[in-house]
């Protein structure tokens, strides 16, 4: 016999325990879950931040490289500009065509 009990006792001991048994696990799953929700929260929140300081400093970063940029081409536009007037001006004196513009301006 288990415990002295009938099998009617058995049965009832095996149910009771195996629900007492579910429940408890149950319990702490939900206390687990409740607690990893809990942790990955709090660690998604934290990396959320640290990620957002990064596309911060990224996009502070980025666009100081497209003002560099664009100076660049700024400058480049002026010097290029410069050189194609210099450029001009040199073939229309030396096709010489001293009745326009550049005519005061030869020797």
């Amino acid at each position: 016999m288990f415990f002295g009990a009938s099998d009617f006792l058995r049965v009832v001991f095996l149910i009771t325990t195996g629900a007492a048994f579910t429940a408890s696990t149950l319990a702490a799953l939900a206390a687990f879950s409740a607690f990893g929700a809990l942790t990955a929260l709090v660690a998604f929140s934290a990396l959320g931040l640290a990620a957002a300081v990064l596309v911060t400093l990224a996009a502070a970063f980025a666009g100081l490289a497209a003002l560099v940029v664009l100076a660049a081409l700024a400058a480049g536009a002026v010097f290029f500009s410069a050189v194609l007037v210099v450029v001009f001006f040199a073939l229309a004196v030396m096709l010489q065509v001293p009745r326009g513009l550049v005519a005061h301006f030869q020797y």
